[in-house]
């Protein structure tokens, strides 16, 4: 079977009326507002990094300062004595981070069909009507997924519910072909769990974990002609990981740094290897994790707005992409958050 061919167009419209108003009231739309917004949060990005490189060189110019005599209290000041804007910003603001992370778990058959739950077949070869969502199918449960998942609950020190659920997740994307996913909402598998993670030079640290749910997997998009989306002459779909027995593993926002968020993630992958439930190969996705990252005042009971980065299989990635999320960031608006992602605001009054 070849793959199923997929492409999306996209259409703008605009009216003569929208053109007419804008026109008379000289309305911002919200796309350029969003683009202010970014450039101005970029400009902010690019003027931390300049004084970044100038406390670097701090040193060598206060030293010749000092030796005039007049620039003895200047030197002190490039030496680092005076607090920068960014370092404030960073004593006054902590990193909030959440995982959520999809282990594959290594059972012979799919989660609801008896097709082979098997890495690197040829495309579309290991479908059946059930994983495709033909009209007319009813999924069938594996029993080995839920002892699977029993079992890395309970290595995860988490209370096993007696009765539990599968719920619709509707959403439609081109590699769904049933147009909603099999998964667990209200009544997940297992709860109220936590491991502890050794972080290296701070000791031992117990992150919680919110729950541990089963869900089914979805296809896989290829790009023909790039290695990406941008400049491929076509999308298609491979459904042969449709169907495949997914652990979701949520975790509490417990987690304040990307080293800590890493070793998280390695640990909860020599969990999963130790029991048997998975391979744990992050290259071929078997292990995907999603970094959530928000910014608040220390102290602060509220969380910031959060920013979600989807599908990381790489522990070094994931601790880059925090640091660089987590840097508290302000711009003329008053954002301070894991930008850029600015919130735009209601459209602005006309005059």
């Amino acid at each position: 079977m070849s793959l199923h061919s997929t492409s999306v167009r996209l259409m703008s419209v605009v009216t003569p009326t929208a053109t007419m108003l804008r026109s008379v009231f000289r309305v911002r739309s919200p796309a350029r507002i969003y683009s202010e917004r970014v450039r101005s949060v970029s400009w902010s990005r690019a003027t931390r990094s300049l004084a970044r490189l100038n406390a670097a060189k701090a040193p060598d110019s206060g030293t010749k300062q000092s030796k005039g005599g007049k620039g003895g209290k200047g030197g002190n000041a490039a030496n680092g004595t005076e607090t920068s804007k960014a370092e404030r910003l960073s004593e006054s603001y902590e990193a909030v981070i959440g995982i959520e992370c999809h282990v594959q778990l290594n059972t012979a058959t799919k989660a609801f069909c008896s097709c082979k739950n098997e890495y690197g077949a040829k495309p579309n070869t290991l479908v059946c009507p059930v994983c495709l969502g033909h009209p007319g199918t009813l999924p069938s449960l594996n029993r080995a997924v839920v002892e699977k998942s029993v079992l890395a609950g309970l290595a995860l020190n988490c209370q096993v519910s007696k009765e539990s659920k599968f719920d619709r997740k509707q959403y439609f994307y081109p590699d769904l072909p049933k147009g909603y996913q099999i998964s667990q909402y209200d009544i997940p598998l297992c709860h109220g769990g936590y491991i502890d993670v050794t972080i290296p030079d701070e000791g031992t640290k117990r992150i919680g974990i919110t729950r541990a749910h089963m869900e089914e997997d979805a296809g896989k998009l290829v790009y023909i002609g790039s290695d990406g989306l941008s400049g491929a002459q076509s999308s298609q779909v491979d459904y042969n990981r449709g169907g495949v027995p997914l652990l979701e593993i949520v975790s509490e926002p417990d987690m304040r740094s990307g080293k800590e968020a890493a070793m998280f993630a390695a640990e909860l992958r020599r969990i999963m290897l130790c029991i048997g439930v998975s391979n744990g190969n992050m290259a071929e996705g078997s292990m995907r994790c999603d970094v959530n990252v928000s910014v608040r005042r220390r102290g602060a009971p509220e969380f910031g707005t959060k920013v979600e980065v989807k599908n990381m299989n790489s522990f070094n990635a994931m601790q880059r992409a925090i640091e660089d999320l987590q840097e508290p960031v302000e711009s003329p608006y008053g954002l301070v958050g894991p930008l850029p992602i600015p919130v735009v605001p209601p459209y602005p009054t006309p005059q």
